[in-house]
């Protein structure tokens, strides 16, 4: 396990280190040293460290595990640029391929899982160092609503207040409930009456940025 108390770029400030992941990383490392005299304090914020670095893992892997999709996402692409003619290459490419389809989407799966459920703890550990989650990380805090009620537990098991619909389509937004558009795949539900979007090869660099802003307001004097 890293040492997340040695900073990646130190003498840098923080608001010139351009790479999300070492922003992150740098800004845990200054608080976790800033606080080194409170060990409670200094291994919890230590400990964050992982759950970036957790963050950035599930999504490589996640990349890497899509990437016998590509050629059928761009076909698709290329095909709804010209309006959509004919058969859709994709769901065509998914039928003719479809074992090698469904290990690669099983695998896709199960890093986007593993994915939220860091995002949930992460979730924790702003809420510990009382910061306002859902007003400056926005993003973030939609995409928790997956983890709330597919990741960590699905809705129809632990209901909380959801319609039946609700419930339902939390259960199947990771294996059936998909679209796919301008090269990506997206997993949406109807909550609350507004719509949940989640498609991770988009919403994880927002997830890093959100990130590395939140913890430079919840450890302000390590600048």
């Amino acid at each position: 396990m890293p040492n997340y108390s040695i900073d990646p770029v130190p003498g840098v400030p923080v608001g010139q280190i351009r790479d999300s992941r070492l922003r992150c990383l740098s800004v845990i490392a200054r608080a976790t040293n800033w606080r080194l005299g409170d060990q409670s304090a200094a291994i919890r914020i230590g400990g964050a460290g992982a759950m970036i670095d957790g963050l950035c893992y599930h999504f490589q892997r996640y990349m890497e595990n899509r990437r016998p999709m590509e050629s059928m996402l761009e076909a698709q692409k290329v095909w709804m640029a010209s309006r959509g003619v004919g058969e859709d290459p994709f769901l065509k490419m998914r039928m003719e391929r479809y074992v090698e389809f469904e290990a690669v989407w099983t695998n896709t799966h199960h890093e986007t899982v593993a994915y939220l459920n860091r995002l949930g703890q992460l979730l924790a550990f702003a809420k510990a160092q009382s910061v306002d989650f859902s007003s400056l990380a926005p993003h973030s805090w939609r995409l928790t609503m997956f983890r709330h009620k597919h990741a960590a537990h699905r809705a129809i098991d632990q209901p909380r207040a959801e319609t039946l619909s609700e419930q339902y389509q939390f259960a199947m937004v990771l294996d059936q409930s998909f679209a796919v558009r301008d090269g990506d795949i997206f997993h949406s539900v109807e909550y609350e009456g507004k719509p949940l979007h989640l498609c991770l090869r988009r919403d994880h660099p927002v997830v890093l940025d959100e990130t590395a802003a939140w913890l430079q307001t919840a450890f302000p004097s390590v600048f």
